[in-house]
């Protein structure tokens, strides 16, 4: 693939017991190139809350990980306003094809003799960004896939069931 938006789920809390306390917790956000011959480009890097409004922009400027080099982004404990619903985008682009990287966040806490930790893997998540040739409409998802419209593969359909619009 050559870029994507990636989904990356965050929790600066969690919570415990029958009344529901929350449990702060520091969040890594961990950004992995695994090509092994070519760089990356990371070009965004944004913190969104649970209910969804932008809280931290974390990139001012872009940032290029070279062959099998790993960034990281932390979210202190004492920061809970992302909430257990909070969220990172990653955005990345490359001038090569090249193997995604791993994106995850990783998140631990410790109270008196309680401690937790664990981990949730990003998800790629489709950019709108649709290119016309022709007639022919293709959709270029930041799974790295290009799907060719529907109703030049088939049609008979009467709707495209890749935007349901068409």
């Amino acid at each position: 693939t050559d870029g994507q938006r990636i989904y990356v789920p965050v929790y600066s809390h969690i919570y415990v017991g029958n009344n529901e306390n929350p449990f702060l917790l520091t969040a890594t956000l961990s950004i992995r190139n695994i090509d092994q011959n070519h760089p990356i480009n990371i070009t965004g890097v944004d913190y969104y809350e649970t209910q969804g409004p932008f809280l931290k922009k974390y990139l001012d400027k872009p940032v290029t990980l070279k062959p099998l080099e790993s960034i990281r982004y932390v979210v202190a404990e004492r920061d809970a306003a992302g909430g257990s619903g909070a969220n990172f985008i990653v955005e990345w682009k490359s001038d090569k094809l090249v193997n995604p990287p791993i994106v995850e966040t990783i998140m631990i806490g410790a109270q008196s003799s309680q401690g937790i930790s664990f981990s949730s893997r990003g998800q790629a998540i489709i950019k709108s960004n649709i290119r016309t040739t022709g007639k022919n409409l293709l959709f270029r998802s930041h799974l790295s896939t290009v799907l060719l419209h529907k109703a030049i593969l088939n049609p008979h359909l009467a709707t495209c069931d890749v935007c349901y619009t068409c």
